[in-house]
Protein backbone atom coordinates (compact mmCIF):
# COMPACT_ATOMS: atom_id res chain seq x y z
CA UNK A 1 0.00 0.00 0.00
CA UNK A 2 1.30 3.38 -0.87
CA UNK A 3 0.34 7.13 -0.01
CA UNK A 4 0.58 9.92 -1.92
CA UNK A 5 2.56 12.87 -0.14
CA UNK A 6 0.41 15.45 1.82
CA UNK A 7 1.00 18.69 3.73
CA UNK A 8 1.44 18.13 7.48
CA UNK A 9 0.37 21.58 9.01
CA UNK A 10 2.14 20.51 12.74
CA UNK A 11 6.01 20.83 10.86
CA UNK A 12 5.22 23.04 7.85
CA UNK A 13 6.77 20.55 5.65
CA UNK A 14 5.70 17.86 3.21
CA UNK A 15 6.13 14.52 4.82
CA UNK A 16 5.13 11.26 2.88
CA UNK A 17 2.88 8.95 5.17
CA UNK A 18 3.53 5.39 4.34
CA UNK A 19 1.16 2.48 5.88
CA UNK A 20 3.43 1.64 8.95
CA UNK A 21 5.82 4.54 9.20
CA UNK A 22 4.54 5.94 12.21
CA UNK A 23 3.55 2.43 14.29
CA UNK A 24 6.84 0.94 12.99
CA UNK A 25 8.83 4.33 14.49
CA UNK A 26 6.81 4.02 17.65
CA UNK A 27 7.97 0.54 17.96
CA UNK A 28 11.44 0.97 17.45
CA UNK A 29 12.06 3.59 20.31
CA UNK A 30 9.68 2.04 22.51
CA UNK A 31 10.09 -1.77 21.90
CA UNK A 32 12.47 -2.56 19.21
CA UNK A 33 11.03 -2.31 15.01
CA UNK A 34 10.79 -6.68 14.95
CA UNK A 35 7.98 -6.46 17.59
CA UNK A 36 6.33 -4.35 15.05
CA UNK A 37 3.83 -7.12 13.77
CA UNK A 38 3.24 -8.56 16.82
CA UNK A 39 1.62 -5.20 18.95
CA UNK A 40 -0.23 -4.89 15.82
CA UNK A 41 -1.50 -8.57 15.84
CA UNK A 42 -1.88 -8.12 20.15
CA UNK A 43 -3.82 -4.93 19.50
CA UNK A 44 -5.96 -6.69 16.86
CA UNK A 45 -7.23 -9.66 19.61
CA UNK A 46 -7.91 -6.83 21.78
CA UNK A 47 -10.09 -5.33 19.00
CA UNK A 48 -12.29 -8.21 18.13
CA UNK A 49 -12.35 -9.30 21.76
CA UNK A 50 -13.80 -6.02 23.08
CA UNK A 51 -15.90 -5.62 19.73
CA UNK A 52 -17.89 -9.08 19.84
CA UNK A 53 -18.94 -8.05 23.67
CA UNK A 54 -20.36 -3.93 22.96
CA UNK A 55 -23.40 -4.86 20.92
CA UNK A 56 -24.91 -7.48 22.68
CA UNK A 57 -24.20 -6.17 26.38
CA UNK A 58 -26.37 -2.71 25.09
CA UNK A 59 -28.60 -5.11 23.65
CA UNK A 60 -29.66 -6.58 27.05
CA UNK A 61 -30.24 -3.20 28.60
CA UNK A 62 -32.58 -1.67 25.36
CA UNK A 63 -34.97 -3.73 26.70
CA UNK A 64 -38.44 -1.97 27.76
CA UNK A 65 -37.80 -2.81 31.30
CA UNK A 66 -34.61 -1.39 31.45
CA UNK A 67 -33.64 1.29 29.53
CA UNK A 68 -35.05 1.64 25.94
CA UNK A 69 -33.17 4.59 24.73
CA UNK A 70 -30.32 3.27 22.54
CA UNK A 71 -29.39 7.23 21.49
CA UNK A 72 -28.97 8.63 24.93
CA UNK A 73 -27.52 5.23 26.24
CA UNK A 74 -24.53 6.12 23.86
CA UNK A 75 -24.04 10.20 25.33
CA UNK A 76 -24.21 8.63 28.51
CA UNK A 77 -20.68 6.14 28.15
CA UNK A 78 -19.48 8.38 25.61
CA UNK A 79 -19.74 10.97 28.49
CA UNK A 80 -18.61 8.53 31.17
CA UNK A 81 -15.77 7.84 28.93
CA UNK A 82 -14.92 10.91 28.20
CA UNK A 83 -14.66 11.85 31.92
CA UNK A 84 -12.53 8.54 32.78
CA UNK A 85 -10.28 9.83 30.47
CA UNK A 86 -9.91 13.15 31.17
CA UNK A 87 -8.95 12.38 34.95
CA UNK A 88 -6.57 9.81 33.96
CA UNK A 89 -4.80 12.64 31.73
CA UNK A 90 -4.96 14.86 34.07
CA UNK A 91 -3.88 12.82 37.24
CA UNK A 92 -1.18 11.40 34.82
CA UNK A 93 0.17 15.26 34.65
CA UNK A 94 -0.30 15.85 37.65
CA UNK A 95 1.77 12.68 39.18
CA UNK A 96 4.39 12.36 36.58
CA UNK A 97 5.09 15.84 35.32
CA UNK A 98 6.12 16.87 31.90
CA UNK A 99 7.69 19.78 29.89
CA UNK A 100 6.25 23.04 28.92
CA UNK A 101 5.79 21.77 25.36
CA UNK A 102 4.54 18.07 25.93
CA UNK A 103 0.80 17.42 25.74
CA UNK A 104 -2.24 16.86 28.18
CA UNK A 105 -6.04 16.95 27.68
CA UNK A 106 -5.68 20.74 28.42
CA UNK A 107 -2.01 21.23 28.07
CA UNK A 108 -0.74 23.40 25.16
CA UNK A 109 -2.28 23.82 21.47
CA UNK A 110 -5.60 22.75 22.42
CA UNK A 111 -7.38 24.32 19.72
CA UNK A 112 -4.89 22.97 17.40
CA UNK A 113 -5.71 19.68 18.75
CA UNK A 114 -9.71 20.25 18.54
CA UNK A 115 -9.25 21.49 15.13
CA UNK A 116 -8.12 17.38 13.99
CA UNK A 117 -10.33 15.58 16.29
CA UNK A 118 -13.39 17.56 15.67
CA UNK A 119 -14.44 15.94 11.92
CA UNK A 120 -13.59 12.25 13.99
CA UNK A 121 -15.54 13.53 17.20
CA UNK A 122 -18.56 14.48 15.18
CA UNK A 123 -18.88 11.98 12.97
CA UNK A 124 -18.65 9.20 15.71
CA UNK A 125 -20.76 10.66 17.85
CA UNK A 126 -23.44 11.14 14.53
CA UNK A 127 -22.65 6.95 14.58
CA UNK A 128 -22.81 5.67 17.48
CA UNK A 129 -25.98 7.40 18.23
CA UNK A 130 -27.26 5.44 14.69
CA UNK A 131 -25.83 2.79 15.19
CA UNK A 132 -27.15 2.14 18.60
CA UNK A 133 -31.02 2.80 17.18
CA UNK A 134 -30.14 0.45 14.17
CA UNK A 135 -29.42 -1.74 16.93
CA UNK A 136 -32.93 -1.30 18.72
CA UNK A 137 -34.67 -1.91 15.73
CA UNK A 138 -33.37 -5.12 14.69
CA UNK A 139 -32.15 -8.59 16.18
CA UNK A 140 -28.73 -8.38 17.53
CA UNK A 141 -27.43 -10.90 14.50
CA UNK A 142 -29.26 -8.55 11.69
CA UNK A 143 -27.73 -5.60 13.32
CA UNK A 144 -24.54 -6.73 12.73
CA UNK A 145 -24.73 -8.14 9.74
CA UNK A 146 -26.17 -4.95 7.47
CA UNK A 147 -22.77 -3.09 8.70
CA UNK A 148 -21.11 -4.99 5.95
CA UNK A 149 -20.57 -2.45 3.14
CA UNK A 150 -18.95 -0.48 5.96
CA UNK A 151 -15.26 -2.00 4.03
CA UNK A 152 -16.73 -0.17 0.62
CA UNK A 153 -16.85 3.17 2.34
CA UNK A 154 -13.91 3.05 4.17
CA UNK A 155 -11.77 2.14 1.27
CA UNK A 156 -13.61 4.95 -0.87
CA UNK A 157 -12.40 7.09 2.34
CA UNK A 158 -8.89 6.43 2.35
CA UNK A 159 -8.62 6.60 -1.11
CA UNK A 160 -10.05 10.34 -1.83
CA UNK A 161 -8.86 11.95 1.53
CA UNK A 162 -5.92 10.33 2.84
CA UNK A 163 -4.87 8.54 -0.79
CA UNK A 164 -4.00 5.31 0.32
CA UNK A 165 -3.96 2.60 -2.27
CA UNK A 166 -3.67 -0.64 -2.21
CA UNK A 167 -1.80 -3.54 -3.70
CA UNK A 168 -3.47 -5.99 -6.33
CA UNK A 169 -3.37 -8.92 -3.62
CA UNK A 170 -4.59 -6.51 -1.18
CA UNK A 171 -7.79 -5.45 -3.20
CA UNK A 172 -8.40 -9.01 -3.77
CA UNK A 173 -8.00 -9.79 -0.60
CA UNK A 174 -10.42 -6.71 0.29
CA UNK A 175 -13.46 -8.06 -2.43
CA UNK A 176 -13.15 -11.36 -0.38
CA UNK A 177 -14.01 -9.32 2.81
CA UNK A 178 -16.85 -8.01 0.91
CA UNK A 179 -18.24 -10.70 -0.75
CA UNK A 180 -18.23 -12.92 2.19
CA UNK A 181 -20.00 -10.20 4.49
CA UNK A 182 -22.60 -9.58 1.92
CA UNK A 183 -23.40 -13.20 1.49
CA UNK A 184 -23.27 -13.02 5.42
CA UNK A 185 -26.03 -9.95 4.80
CA UNK A 186 -27.94 -11.92 2.88
CA UNK A 187 -28.77 -14.37 4.71
CA UNK A 188 -29.55 -12.29 7.13
CA UNK A 189 -32.17 -10.40 5.20
CA UNK A 190 -33.73 -13.96 3.38
CA UNK A 191 -34.17 -14.54 7.49
CA UNK A 192 -35.92 -11.89 9.32
CA UNK A 193 -34.62 -8.41 7.58
CA UNK A 194 -37.36 -9.10 4.99
CA UNK A 195 -40.17 -8.39 6.89
CA UNK A 196 -38.47 -4.95 9.00
CA UNK A 197 -39.80 -1.52 8.67
CA UNK A 198 -37.85 0.38 5.79
CA UNK A 199 -36.73 2.78 8.27
CA UNK A 200 -35.25 0.14 10.69
CA UNK A 201 -32.79 -1.02 7.23
CA UNK A 202 -32.26 2.27 6.18
CA UNK A 203 -31.02 3.46 9.64
CA UNK A 204 -28.82 0.12 9.90
CA UNK A 205 -27.30 0.89 6.56
CA UNK A 206 -26.59 4.37 7.36
CA UNK A 207 -24.64 3.38 10.23
CA UNK A 208 -21.75 1.93 7.79
CA UNK A 209 -21.34 4.66 5.69
CA UNK A 210 -20.61 7.30 8.92
CA UNK A 211 -18.02 4.19 10.49
CA UNK A 212 -16.24 5.18 7.43
CA UNK A 213 -15.69 8.43 7.09
CA UNK A 214 -14.84 7.78 11.08
CA UNK A 215 -11.97 5.56 10.38
CA UNK A 216 -10.62 7.50 7.57
CA UNK A 217 -10.79 10.80 9.86
CA UNK A 218 -9.29 8.83 12.55
CA UNK A 219 -5.94 8.05 10.85
CA UNK A 220 -5.94 11.76 9.76
CA UNK A 221 -6.43 13.00 13.13
CA UNK A 222 -3.49 10.49 13.76
CA UNK A 223 -1.00 11.24 11.39
CA UNK A 224 -1.19 15.01 12.41
CA UNK A 225 -1.67 14.63 16.52
CA UNK A 226 0.91 11.91 17.23
CA UNK A 227 3.54 12.54 14.56
CA UNK A 228 6.87 13.24 16.10
CA UNK A 229 7.49 16.38 13.61
CA UNK A 230 4.14 18.67 14.54
CA UNK A 231 4.24 21.18 16.99
CA UNK A 232 3.98 19.03 20.20
CA UNK A 233 6.53 16.85 19.10
CA UNK A 234 4.10 13.66 18.63
CA UNK A 235 3.53 13.75 22.78
CA UNK A 236 -0.72 13.46 21.96
CA UNK A 237 -1.44 9.57 23.23
CA UNK A 238 -4.11 6.93 22.06
CA UNK A 239 -5.96 7.91 25.42
CA UNK A 240 -5.86 12.35 24.96
CA UNK A 241 -6.47 11.98 21.13
CA UNK A 242 -9.79 9.40 22.34
CA UNK A 243 -10.53 11.90 25.29
CA UNK A 244 -10.83 15.20 22.79
CA UNK A 245 -12.67 13.05 20.08
CA UNK A 246 -14.95 11.76 22.66
CA UNK A 247 -15.76 14.86 24.38
CA UNK A 248 -17.16 16.12 20.57
CA UNK A 249 -18.93 12.68 20.09
CA UNK A 250 -20.86 12.72 23.73
CA UNK A 251 -21.79 16.09 23.11
CA UNK A 252 -22.94 15.16 19.37
CA UNK A 253 -25.14 12.18 20.63
CA UNK A 254 -26.63 14.24 23.53
CA UNK A 255 -28.25 16.27 21.65
CA UNK A 256 -29.64 13.50 19.00
CA UNK A 257 -30.71 11.61 21.96
CA UNK A 258 -32.91 14.90 23.07
CA UNK A 259 -34.42 15.55 19.75
CA UNK A 260 -35.12 11.53 18.99
CA UNK A 261 -35.56 10.52 22.30
CA UNK A 262 -37.82 12.74 24.38
CA UNK A 263 -37.81 12.11 28.08
CA UNK A 264 -34.94 10.29 27.84
CA UNK A 265 -33.09 12.17 30.65
CA UNK A 266 -35.87 12.04 33.35
CA UNK A 267 -36.14 8.22 32.06
CA UNK A 268 -32.57 7.74 32.99
CA UNK A 269 -33.59 8.90 36.84
CA UNK A 270 -36.19 7.08 37.31
CA UNK A 271 -34.88 3.70 35.77
CA UNK A 272 -34.11 0.67 37.79
CA UNK A 273 -30.76 0.85 39.53
CA UNK A 274 -30.31 -2.15 37.70
CA UNK A 275 -30.49 -0.34 34.00
CA UNK A 276 -28.70 2.99 35.11
CA UNK A 277 -26.01 1.12 36.87
CA UNK A 278 -25.35 -1.13 33.41
CA UNK A 279 -25.54 1.38 31.24
CA UNK A 280 -22.65 3.31 32.82
CA UNK A 281 -20.89 0.44 33.50
CA UNK A 282 -21.10 0.07 29.88
CA UNK A 283 -18.86 2.18 29.22
CA UNK A 284 -15.64 0.28 30.50
CA UNK A 285 -15.28 -1.99 27.60
CA UNK A 286 -15.86 1.22 25.22
CA UNK A 287 -13.11 3.01 26.78
CA UNK A 288 -10.98 -0.13 26.03
CA UNK A 289 -12.42 -0.66 22.46
CA UNK A 290 -11.76 3.41 21.95
CA UNK A 291 -8.40 3.56 23.46
CA UNK A 292 -7.26 0.48 21.40
CA UNK A 293 -9.02 1.47 18.15
CA UNK A 294 -7.03 4.67 18.44
CA UNK A 295 -3.71 2.79 18.54
CA UNK A 296 -4.27 0.44 16.22
CA UNK A 297 -5.55 3.31 13.36
CA UNK A 298 -1.92 4.91 14.37
CA UNK A 299 -0.11 1.82 13.69
CA UNK A 300 -1.49 0.79 10.37
CA UNK A 301 -4.16 2.70 8.42
CA UNK A 302 -7.21 3.52 7.63
CA UNK A 303 -7.87 0.42 5.43
CA UNK A 304 -6.11 -1.50 7.90
CA UNK A 305 -8.46 -0.90 11.23
CA UNK A 306 -11.24 -1.00 7.92
CA UNK A 307 -10.28 -4.79 7.08
CA UNK A 308 -10.23 -5.67 10.80
CA UNK A 309 -13.58 -3.79 11.69
CA UNK A 310 -14.77 -6.05 8.63
CA UNK A 311 -13.91 -9.43 10.22
CA UNK A 312 -15.24 -8.22 13.86
CA UNK A 313 -18.94 -8.80 12.06
CA UNK A 314 -17.82 -13.14 12.14
CA UNK A 315 -17.00 -13.17 16.24
CA UNK A 316 -20.09 -10.27 16.72
CA UNK A 317 -22.59 -12.37 14.75
CA UNK A 318 -21.59 -15.67 16.04
CA UNK A 319 -21.64 -14.45 19.52
CA UNK A 320 -25.10 -12.71 19.44
CA UNK A 321 -26.59 -16.08 17.31
CA UNK A 322 -25.30 -18.42 19.94
CA UNK A 323 -27.05 -16.00 22.56
CA UNK A 324 -30.08 -15.93 20.23
CA UNK A 325 -30.01 -20.40 20.38
CA UNK A 326 -30.31 -19.55 16.47
CA UNK A 327 -28.51 -22.53 14.26
CA UNK A 328 -25.81 -20.59 11.64
CA UNK A 329 -26.84 -22.03 8.15
CA UNK A 330 -24.04 -23.42 6.24
CA UNK A 331 -23.89 -20.98 3.69
CA UNK A 332 -23.33 -18.49 7.05
CA UNK A 333 -20.55 -20.47 7.96
CA UNK A 334 -18.84 -20.57 4.31
CA UNK A 335 -19.43 -16.75 4.13
CA UNK A 336 -18.03 -16.27 7.45
CA UNK A 337 -14.71 -18.55 6.65
CA UNK A 338 -14.36 -16.59 3.47
CA UNK A 339 -14.40 -13.05 5.34
CA UNK A 340 -12.02 -14.41 7.87
CA UNK A 341 -9.42 -15.95 5.07
CA UNK A 342 -9.40 -12.90 2.96
CA UNK A 343 -8.72 -10.72 5.67
CA UNK A 344 -6.26 -13.35 6.88
CA UNK A 345 -4.47 -13.11 2.86
CA UNK A 346 -4.65 -9.70 3.31
CA UNK A 347 -2.59 -9.23 6.59
CA UNK A 348 -0.09 -11.95 5.32
CA UNK A 349 0.26 -9.43 2.26
CA UNK A 350 0.97 -6.28 4.33
CA UNK A 351 3.01 -8.56 6.50
CA UNK A 352 5.49 -10.10 3.68
CA UNK A 353 5.31 -5.98 2.30
CA UNK A 354 7.14 -5.32 5.89
CA UNK A 355 9.44 -8.10 5.77
CA UNK A 356 10.82 -7.44 2.29
CA UNK A 357 11.14 -4.10 2.85
CA UNK A 358 13.03 -3.87 6.51
CA UNK A 359 15.51 -6.35 5.26
CA UNK A 360 16.05 -4.57 2.18
CA UNK A 361 16.57 -1.42 4.13
CA UNK A 362 18.79 -3.73 6.37
CA UNK A 363 21.04 -4.45 3.53
CA UNK A 364 21.49 -1.35 2.09
CA UNK A 365 23.04 0.08 6.00
CA UNK A 366 25.11 -3.40 6.18
CA UNK A 367 23.32 -5.52 8.87
CA UNK A 368 22.68 -2.30 11.28
CA UNK A 369 19.95 -2.22 13.65
CA UNK A 370 17.40 0.05 12.59
CA UNK A 371 17.41 3.18 14.64
CA UNK A 372 14.69 5.74 15.37
CA UNK A 373 16.37 8.23 12.65
CA UNK A 374 16.43 4.90 10.05
CA UNK A 375 13.00 4.69 10.63
CA UNK A 376 12.36 8.40 9.77
CA UNK A 377 14.15 8.07 6.63
CA UNK A 378 11.99 4.80 5.61
CA UNK A 379 8.92 6.36 6.25
CA UNK A 380 9.70 9.20 4.05
CA UNK A 381 11.46 7.81 1.56
CA UNK A 382 14.43 9.72 2.22
CA UNK A 383 17.18 6.56 2.56
CA UNK A 384 20.57 6.20 0.67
Amino acid sequence: MAQRPFLSHGSGSIMFERPHHLGLRWATQWCGAPSYPYVVMASALAFWALVALIPVYNKHYFRKDLFPYPVATAAIQLGAVTALLFAYSVADRVFRGGGTNESWVLGPHLLWKLKWTAPIGVLFGLKYGVSNLGLALLPAPTHLLLQSTDLVWTLLGAWFINGERVTVAGLCSLIGCIAGSTLLAWQALDNDAVSAPVYAIIVNLTSPVLLGLCLTFLRVACTHLMNPNNRVKGTVTSFELTALKLMQSSAVAAVLATYLEAGCWQAFLDAKVEAQRGVVFGAVPIMLYQVNCTFFAFLTSAVGIGILGQVKIVPQWLLATFLQHAAPSSVSMVAAGLTILSAALYAYSNWADYRHEAARYRRRHEGRPLASTDVEAYGTGTQK
